[in-house]
């Protein structure tokens, strides 16, 4: 039964995401607004089930209905990606800077945590679905590869309230 309600749940997402990232969408925002700022994407990165390209984006945490977190991500030209990524269980934050943590692997990126000390909350994200970074070594073959992935944080600008 749980399998079942989180699959409703994220055929709901997936619609609202879908609708919002569509060129020229306009979506309310989250309101009220906790945290907002902007970050500079030196490279693609993907977050949740949305793919942004290298960029500026303004992001806003907050409560939509008064109980379901969300970040709302938007892109700052015109016709850029905006959706709105579900945040589930907050965690303390022991950062000193807002910053997004992400896994990198080349020129692709995948964002796995959202720190924002001046409210005292950290956010992780799930691995995407599909998402295949990983590293492969054949033992004893000298042509075996390993994947470099690297932990890269990303500074991210807090909005004057």
């Amino acid at each position: 039964m749980k399998k079942f309600w989180n699959s409703v749940m994220m055929a709901g997402l997936t619609v609202v995401l879908v609708v919002l990232c569509a060129p020229g969408a306009k979506a309310q925002s989250t309101s009220p607004t906790l945290f907002g700022g902007t970050v500079n994407l030196p490279f693609q990165m993907q977050w949740g089930p949305m793919v942004l390209p290298a960029g500026e984006y303004t992001l806003h945490y907050g409560a939509v209905n008064g109980t379901t977190y969300v970040v709302e991500v938007q892109g700052r030209g015109k016709g850029s990606p905006h959706g709105l990524i579900l945040a589930r269980n907050p965690n303390p934050s022991s950062a000193r800077t807002s910053s997004l943590t992400c896994i990198r692997e080349g020129n692709i990126g995948i964002v796995r945590k959202l720190e924002m000390p001046g409210i005292g909350r950290s956010i992780s994200f799930a691995m995407p679905k599909g998402a295949m970074l990983m590293a492969n070594n054949h033992r004893g073959n000298a042509g075996g590869t390993v994947a470099q992935l690297t932990v890269q944080r990303i500074p991210v600008l807090v909005n004057g309230n």
